[in-house]
């Protein structure tokens, strides 16, 4: 009889070069544990656990920054190279910030703190695998694990008909975008014959022995790059597959909805540009025309959709539907420039959107206000420390200088311009000044509009138990102005300085951008 021997070769520095990922899974496992055996309420308990285990994680990844990383690990199926810390970086912070504003939602929906703050390091995990990977089987793994974790944490306030839904057709939907990608990737595999992204780059610019000369005319590839777009445009709500995004987002618990918004866009962002721009950078005729479309497609759709909306969740919805066909443009350039600039718009995306959403979560928290625009009337009057950083956000989000968000913009532009592809620049323009116009019309509504006393907004209850904060009468309220739980406070400062220095003193973050692409690029070959 004949024994095959496998030799497994994973030394220390393979390990080491996950330890964000690792920190992420480990923390899960204990929150489950802290779940099950730490009797009594434990929010507060969780809460700063999983902020301890995210602080970790950053810790481990700038160290992977500092030194260099690896450029290929666990048998080339990873890498800890510096494009993937700088996306863990946006991916980190985002779901800090959204960790810091879930208490309050918290004790007001009755969740299970453990399981819930569980499945936000699962999220975190998968989103960190899929910006960090060099294989289609890792990316898809990577996509399944933080769509799972997505698919219950939309839901998660369960008796809530909205919350419901927000699930449901979330997990619809990204199923079939999954099928998709799958098919996409099992095609280019067909006719690659690797699952590696580096390889499958080598074989298409024809360096590689035993891969087909044809490969870069073959239809299977064509068909398979379509099905590619497809899948990761579903999951970075691109028009035409963004239908399920303002529902999702309505529906689900804010705080979720928050980190959704920005760390989900980030990663699946990082592998779009791994797998086009790098694996696929060779064939960019194939697919460059599609991504134009797709481009111009969603920035004018994402901003006329957005004028008609009265609910603050739907209209940040369709916002991020038009900055997503900003990012596209950075990414049609397809240069170092655009995909720098695809870097530091996340970075800068993580303050002034989260941002948007702590202010939109704490106003449903105290009762008084929920998520229509018309609930907001005068709270500069009421509460100045809460209007001001949003009208900092608006402003940002819109790419009124000195913020974050216009040298994001202005970056973005500048790559297309570079590289030939000014039209995509003039839709952009033109539809950035469409978005001034609702952007604006938060701000007038806090600031120009007298305050009237709002019908408090009824908090979801599960069935036989009684409400988990009571109301308080309108005519109760106190003459002065309410103070912001301190976790609220740091949450929004955080994000409001953030749109603010990044806009003001870009440069040494946009140098950093720069140097995690030529990192990738170098890995893939390319100048």
């Amino acid at each position: 009889m004949i024994v095959a021997v496998i030799h497994i070769n994973v030394t220390l520095a393979d390990w080491g070069s996950v330890l964000p990922e690792l920190i992420i899974a480990g923390g899960m496992l204990l929150l489950m544990l802290v779940d099950v055996f730490v009797p009594g309420k434990k929010v507060n308990l969780t809460t700063w656990l999983t902020l301890i285990i995210l602080a970790l994680a950053f810790a481990a990844s700038w160290n992977l920054w500092r030194t260099g990383g690896m450029a290929s690990a666990l048998y080339g199926t990873v890498t800890s190279d510096r494009f993937a810390m700088f996306f863990d970086f946006s991916i980190l912070i985002s779901a800090a910030l959204a960790v810091l504003i879930s208490p309050g939602y918290i004790s007001t929906s009755a969740f299970d703190s453990g399981e819930y703050y569980a499945l936000i390091l699962g999220a975190v995990l998968g989103m960190m695998l899929m910006a960090a990977g060099l294989s289609l089987m890792v990316l898809f793994i990577a996509l399944e694990l933080l769509s799972l974790a997505l698919y219950i944490l939309s839901g998660f306030e369960r008796f809530r008909p909205r919350s419901q839904e927000a699930g449901f057709k979330y997990f619809l939907l990204s199923s079939f975008a999954s099928a998709f990608l799958l098919y996409g990737f099992a095609l280019l595999y067909g006719v690659t014959g690797s699952t590696s992204l580096i390889k499958i780059s080598t074989c298409l610019a024809g360096h590689a022995h035993g891969c087909s000369a044809a490969a870069t005319s073959s239809p299977l590839l064509y068909i398979g790059i379509g099905l590619m777009l497809v899948g990761f445009a579903f999951k970075v709500s691109i028009v035409p597959f963004h239908m399920w995004t303002p529902d999702v987002y309505e529906g689900a618990p804010t705080p979720v909805t928050a980190f959704m918004s920005v760390a989900t866009k980030a990663a699946l962002f990082a592998a779009f540009i791994r797998v086009f721009s790098m694996s696929l950078s060779t064939v960019e005729s194939h697919w460059y025309g599609a991504l134009w479309a797709l481009a111009i497609a969603t920035m004018v759709v994402g901003n006329i959709a957005a004028l008609a909306q009265s609910n603050m969740k739907r209209l940040l919805a369709y916002s991020g539907i038009a900055h997503a066909g900003y990012i596209l443009v950075a990414m049609a350039a397809n240069n170092a420039l655009g995909q720098s600039a695809v870097a530091f718009y996340f970075l800068a995306y993580t303050f002034m959107n989260i941002g948007a959403f702590v202010f939109v979560a704490y106003l449903e928290t105290t009762g008084r206000a929920g998520d229509e625009i018309a609930s907001y009337r005068g709270i500069f009057y009421r509460n100045p420390a809460l209007a001001l950083p949003m009208a900092i956000f608006m402003f940002s989000l819109a790419g009124f200088p000195p913020t974050a968000g216009f040298f994001a913009k202005y970056v973005a532009f500048q790559a297309a311009v570079q590289a030939g592809h000014v039209d995509l620049v003039v839709v952009g323009v033109i539809t950035s000044l469409v978005s001034v116009v609702y952007y604006l019309r938060v701000v007038a509504v806090m600031f120009l509009q007298p305050a009237e006393e709002a019908a408090p907004v009824e908090q979801p209850v599960p069935p036989e138990q009684p409400p988990a904060v009571e109301q308080v009468p309108a005519s109760a309220e106190p003459v002065t102005r309410p103070q912001l739980p301190w976790n609220i406070d740091v949450g929004i400062w955080t994000a409001a300085l953030g749109s603010i220095v990044l806009g003001i003193i870009p440069t040494g973050l946009l140098t950093y951008a720069s140097e995690s692409v030529t990192a990738v690029r170098a890995l893939f070959g390319l100048p």
